[in-house]
């Protein structure tokens, strides 16, 4: 196990999309009464408890939000004491960093799903087995909880998902006479989702038929994985330059050698939002649920749906989001209860409105969204969910070298080296993180 410090470290570098977790404003407060009476299960005791929550927030909706299911939580256990510490995204690593390090642990941080390994491996993680049903997951894709099971522990519990899907300008769909799969339809395959571009194109109702997400390769990976790809094989070498890993980077370099993709985007040199709302772009691949709200802002002048990401040996997807994850403290039971109530059917619909996600139990109340016409695309889309890809996708190794695979993407995008090239750097890449 790395020494505490240096694993530390490398945690830094883990990122989150998107508009779920930043956070624009920190502070601290403590409310105090007396005897605990329903926290823990079983417990008939009136010994007094505590507990230590710490969470980031978006805006001041998202804060609302979450001040909001503590506030119920507290109303209904009354008697115990609950301290809460709110940072902004660009401070929650360092903060809980510096947490860990000086054992001032917290007992509950809502978090991106995507540090649960990495404490998991630093073993600071509390175990919430034993205080929860054993049928809690019933309600829960097993593959996105996947995650909260950690070296032989439920470590965490899902509180929201973020999903991907294609945002298209209906509008310009309309003008070209395409209609785009609906609810009960089959995905596009890569060939007729890049048809459907070219059309647009050809009809003039947009400058270019599609675009990346953005200068990430988290947006691209699910392309590598839909055309059989993955980044690391069954024994876990790297094999993101195999056949499948080099077609997926063809394919991406042929749009924008075609003209097809707009340019910039994964580059880092444009703004997709800008060239969506502007209405110059037909397909916006791999955007997600938290875009929603924005567009509903700025979006003036034509109408724009969403339908699925697009399917080649597979149709999958990646699902980003929000974990209430619980630390190694002397409090793991009532951070357990805590976490059931937070995530019950009736309480966890309050955090997801208010960042525009995806409750990820399938029978939540009281879901509001921006544009209810939606959900079920997206919601259906949350259903192509690759097992392989979910588990790489959240491995410490991926988050350690993305950066570095996204700059080899960006090369091949503007062609300075070949797919095949490119390839065979993100291999290295990889096995020498995995060395």
């Amino acid at each position: 196990m790395l020494k505490l410090g240096r694993a530390l470290c490398l945690i830094g570098i883990i990122a989150l999309f998107a508009g779920l977790v930043a956070a624009c404003g920190s502070g601290n407060n403590a409310e105090t009464s007396g005897n605990n009476g329903s926290a823990s299960k079983g417990d008939s005791s009136t010994q007094k408890q505590s507990l230590s929550i710490l969470y980031q927030y978006a805006n001041d909706e998202n804060k609302a939000g979450i001040d909001e299911i503590i506030n119920q939580y507290k109303e209904q256990n009354p008697t115990i004491t609950v301290n809460t510490q709110g940072v902004p995204l660009s401070q929650f690593y360092q903060v809980l960093q510096t947490r860990v390090s000086a054992n001032d642990l917290p007992d509950v941080v809502f978090a991106p799903t995507a540090i649960i390994p990495s404490y998991a491996a630093l073993g600071v993680l509390g175990d919430l087995t034993p205080y929860l049903p054993e049928d809690f997951f019933s309600t829960f894709s097993e593959v996105r909880t996947s995650i909260n099971h950690q070296n032989g522990m439920i470590v965490g519990v899902p509180i929201a998902d973020s999903i991907r899907g294609v945002i298209y300008n209906k509008t310009a769909f309309d003008k070209a006479g395409i209609e785009a799969p609906g609810l009960e339809d089959e995905p596009w395959t890569w060939d007729q989702l890049t048809e459907a571009a070219k059309k647009l194109q050809e009809a003039e109702a947009v400058r270019y038929g599609l675009m990346f997400e953005k200068p990430s390769f988290d947006g691209w990976l699910p392309f590598l994985f839909q055309n059989g790809g993955a980044l690391v094989d069954e024994q876990g070498q790297p094999a993101i330059n195999n056949a499948a890993g080099v077609e997926a980077i063809e394919w991406t370099v042929n749009l924008h050698k075609e003209g097809i993709a707009a340019p910039g985007i994964i580059e880092g040199t444009d703004d997709p939002l800008r060239l969506f709302v502007s209405g110059q772009v037909g397909m916006w691949l791999s955007s997600g649920t938290w875009n929603i709200p924005t567009l509903e802002e700025q979006v003036q002048d034509f109408e724009y749906s969403v339908t699925y990401m697009p399917q080649q040996a597979k149709n999958t997807t990646i699902i980003g989001g929000n974990d209430l994850v619980a630390f190694k403290t002397q409090n793991v039971e009532t951070a357990a209860h805590f976490i059931e109530f937070a995530v019950s059917p009736d309480i966890i619909s309050i955090f997801t409105n208010s960042t525009a996600s995806f409750p990820p139990r399938t029978d939540a109340n009281n879901i509001v969204n921006a544009r209810e016409d939606l959900v079920p695309i997206f919601s259906q889309q949350g259903q192509f969910l690759d097992g392989t890809l979910n588990d790489q996708y959240f491995k410490d190794f991926y988050g350690k070298t993305k950066d570095q695979m996204l700059r080899e993407l960006q090369s091949a995008v503007i062609g300075q080296q070949s797919p095949q090239e490119t390839a065979d750097k993100m291999a290295a890449i990889i096995a020498q993180e995995l060395k």
